[in-house]
């Protein structure tokens, strides 16, 4: 029986009982069940292999409706849960990625710290409703975070409150699907920054 084969089989055999077992939604993001699916979008079972250890971890989208001449906002609440302190930094890239502003747009955190920070993007009075602005807003520290952010010009404004946590750790455990090339602990790419 050639080696295929009988990882075919051996495959076959757990299939079953993968449900069972608790997997990894993502390298370094919290644990789901196998068989309720991650709720991201972008996969199409828990179990399967996640992004390679070096890919920022997605947060989702958040999408804003504000009038013209208005301010959106994104509140943003950042926890460091390492044993050492860490700087952080925020950044935004993407068509209307020049138009977001922080405060603060850099801050430190000590070990098991937290805090809120805010983006804003101010819509010029000019704007014509219909008009999509859409950025990336990055959030760097032992991990690279990222969320995808959509502030729709409208002639009404819906009042709601747009709030992201960011869980932010190194990741020391080794994962069967880990590639060889991943070390332990923090894995910022550093994307966007030439880093």
């Amino acid at each position: 029986m050639s080696t295929v084969r009988l990882t075919e089989r051996f495959a076959d055999a757990f299939t079953g009982l993968v449900p069972a077992f608790r997997c990894a939604c993502g390298c370094g993001s919290p644990k789901r069940e196998c068989g309720g699916g991650c709720g991201s979008g972008h996969r199409h079972s828990s179990c399967e292999i996640p992004e390679p250890c070096w890919m920022p971890e997605e947060l989702g989208e958040v999408c804003t409706a504000r009038c013209p001449g208005s301010v959106a906002s994104l509140t943003i609440e950042v926890a460091n849960e390492d044993f050492r302190s860490r700087s952080f930094t925020l950044a935004a890239s993407g068509a209307a990625g020049g138009y977001v502003e922080f405060e603060p747009a850099a801050f430190a955190l000590g070990p098991k710290e937290h805090t809120t920070v805010g983006a804003r993007l101010s819509l010029p009075a000019t704007s014509e409703p219909g008009l999509h602005l859409e950025s990336i807003v990055w959030i760097r520290g032992c991990r690279d975070h990222f969320v995808r952010w959509t502030v729709h010009v409208a002639d009404r404004e819906r009042c709601v409150c747009r709030r992201i946590r960011v869980v932010d750790r190194p990741d020391y455990i080794h994962h069967w699907y880990d590639h060889f090339y991943c070390a332990s602990g923090c894995r910022g790419a550093r994307v966007g920054d030439g880093r």
